[in-house]
């Protein structure tokens, strides 16, 4: 019997180990699931791409391909670790891209022990390429006072690699007119027929004639004010501020070597008291909208500062946050992050729960900052509301988070997917979570947001 029994046991042993083998190499050999993809941006001074996906499942690497959009084939571009989420491509402009040209870029999950790839975004994300951005760095009057002299910065690696001209342009009558163009190895320009005692706005943009394709550009301009004997260098900032009535704000100017005066175009609206060399204060007297003035010698900059109260203070606010996120990304998820970032690092931790008094003094904890971040993402067009998150998996979380007692955070329902993400001010770190799993985490250092996984 006892023979009869270890038999027994071997033969199930066997069997066992058999059924481990087989659920072993199962796994190995499963297809990766779909990747979505993030984002693809275009680095408008260098010749590199930017290109970021979601995490999939049995992906042991992620390889990313390219097409010319219009084009069937799809060409393998390069692979990398299955821990990556993004990666930085160079390229050459002739052999692996031409100007004016769209190219649509998508990734892959790929399982090398199946050796099996996994389902993707046959369309992929698009990016046309265009020339380098071109900005002025000078502006002045000859000595003998025949032209207005126009100067831009030469890129570092040398000529021009996506273009062969500039375009000059002169704002007429609200408008861009453009009034020459030089070959892209100068890098100044005289007008000669600007326009006498009166503000001339000047921009340039990169021209490639192959391709007949233009660069970006500043579409604010360059201004110098000649109406007086001492021509002023204006540059007209696109920021708006948003102050609550009957509140005072510091404000630094940076971009100074001299002592700043500072200038309101309304002091009933907003009065302006200097603090320092580049500093002061801006006080909220009334509603209504001010042009606020920071000159230095014969360099001033202006921006906008619109004065509320109550209600109408928090919602213009709020909008005013959503235009500046969605100018500065296409992406709704990357939008989504930029408003989290701009919370935790914007924003001093306190203990304080009035929206108006959050916002103003940029103050709040994870509750109440999360209110505001959540009326952002609210007035952008999705559902969100601020959630206890105590009881959530840890697999939901960046590895290095630390989480207290009654923590809460921001759930977001955007395109029928939902997404949690942190606005704890001066964390550090902000996430962005599926239900299951981290998609994307940074954390601020030195050197900006640095993406860690």
């Amino acid at each position: 019997m006892k023979k009869k029994f270890s038999a027994i046991l071997t033969g199930a042993f066997l069997i066992l180990f058999c059924m481990v083998m087989s659920v072993t190499v199962n796994a190995a050999q499963k297809t990766p699931g779909r990747v979505k993809m993030v984002s693809a941006y275009s680095d408008p001074d260098v010749n590199q791409v930017h290109v970021t996906w979601d995490k999939t499942t049995n992906a042991t690497e992620y390889v990313l391909f390219c097409k010319e959009v219009g084009t069937d084939k799809w060409e393998k571009v390069l692979s990398v670790n299955s821990s990556r989420r993004d990666c930085w491509l160079n390229y050459k402009i002739g052999e692996d891209v031409k100007v004016g040209k769209e190219y649509a870029w998508t990734v892959k999950g790929y399982n090398k022990n199946s050796q099996k790839y996994g389902a993707y975004d046959k369309k992929g994300i698009s990016i046309k390429i265009l020339p380098e951005r071109a900005l002025l760095s000078g502006i002045a009057v000859n000595d003998d006072k025949t032209g207005v002299i126009l100067q831009w910065e030469k890129y570092e690696d040398g000529d021009l690699k996506r273009g062969d001209f500039y375009n000059i342009y002169r704002k007429q009558s609200g408008k861009w007119k453009k009034i020459a163009q030089v070959d892209g190895r100068t890098t100044t320009y005289t007008d000669t027929e600007y326009a006498k005692n009166k503000v001339n706005t000047y921009t340039v943009r990169v021209y490639d004639s192959k391709s007949k394709t233009l660069g970006n550009y500043n579409k604010t301009g360059l201004s110098i004010d000649l109406r007086n004997k001492t021509p002023l260098i204006v540059y007209n900032s696109t920021a708006k501020e948003i102050l609550l009535k009957g509140t005072t704000i510091p404000y630094v100017y940076y971009n100074t070597s001299g002592k700043i005066k500072w200038s309101s175009s309304n002091k009933k609206v907003v009065q302006v008291v200097s603090t320092g060399k580049n500093s002061c204060n801006l006080k909220a007297v009334k509603e209504g909208t001010v042009l606020i003035s920071a000159q230095n010698g014969n360099m001033r900059e202006t921006f906008t500062v619109v004065v509320a109260s109550g209600n109408d203070y928090i919602n213009k606010w709020i909008q005013n946050i959503v235009k500046e996120v969605r100018l500065a990304a296409n992406d709704r998820e990357r939008q989504l992050l930029l408003v989290s970032q701009y919370i935790v690092s914007n924003f001093t931790y306190d203990n304080i729960f009035d929206m108006k008094t959050v916002i103003s003094e940029r103050k709040g904890n994870c509750y109440s900052a999360g209110q505001v971040m959540a009326r952002i993402y609210q007035a952008m067009g999705y559902k969100a509301t601020v959630r206890s998150a105590i009881h959530d998996k840890k697999s939901r979380y960046p590895s290095n988070m630390i989480m207290g007692s009654d923590h809460y955070n921001v759930e977001v329902i955007m395109n029928g997917r939902t997404y949690y993400l942190d606005a704890t001010p001066g964390c550090g770190g902000v996430y962005l979570s599926s239900p299951k799993e981290v998609l994307e985490s940074y954390i601020y250092s030195g050197n900006g947001w640095e993406r860690i996984q």
